[in-house]
């Protein structure tokens, strides 16, 4: 069977507003917005220590990856962390002069760390769950893989106006 462009497009439609309402009830579930999930995620991925239970980064490369991403203010950031802080999904600590060089190649400059806590790798694991069981329920109906494409393309969408509204409150 093969599908029009009229077809998919009505496919991207539906996934479109099959996915969104879920998707807004995912962020409330566990009290998060699109700038939280990414600083949490961005944590624990580019931790300069992966194996390590802590996950601890250096502040300011988060810094640098939520203004160059999001294109926010330096007081906005900080307000984020102070969520994540209060929530307690993150915590914050220095770096000794030894570890700092350890990790990044050089013990000067700024050793204000973050990182993710126990609760916080909760959240993620939590989060990752339920949107990947959205998926697959917004996805399943959906009868072959160029659609299915298009259904991702979909949910990307309702994740960008997720941010964007976030962002502007």
């Amino acid at each position: 069977m093969s599908y029009g462009r009229r077809d998919l497009k009505f496919a991207v439609l539906e996934a479109f507003k099959a996915s969104y309402p879920p998707l807004v009830q995912i962020f409330k579930k566990h009290d998060l917005n699109v700038n939280h999930l990414f600083i949490l995620w961005y944590i624990r991925c580019f931790s300069m220590e992966p194996d390590t239970v802590a996950r601890r980064i250096i502040r300011s490369e988060v810094d640098d990856a939520v203004r160059d991403i999001f294109g926010l203010k330096d007081s906005t950031i900080s307000g984020l962390f102070n969520e994540l802080l209060n929530q307690g999904l993150l915590e914050k600590g220095s770096f000794s002069v030894e570890e700092k060089k350890r990790l990044y190649g050089d013990g000067s400059g700024r050793k204000d760390l973050l990182a993710i806590t126990p609760a916080g790798i909760r959240v993620l694991e939590s989060f990752k769950t339920d949107t990947l069981a959205m998926f697959a329920r917004v996805t399943e109906p959906q009868p072959n893989k160029l659609v299915r494409r298009f259904v991702t393309t979909a949910i990307q969408i309702a994740l960008k106006l997720q941010q964007v509204k976030s962002t502007a409150v």
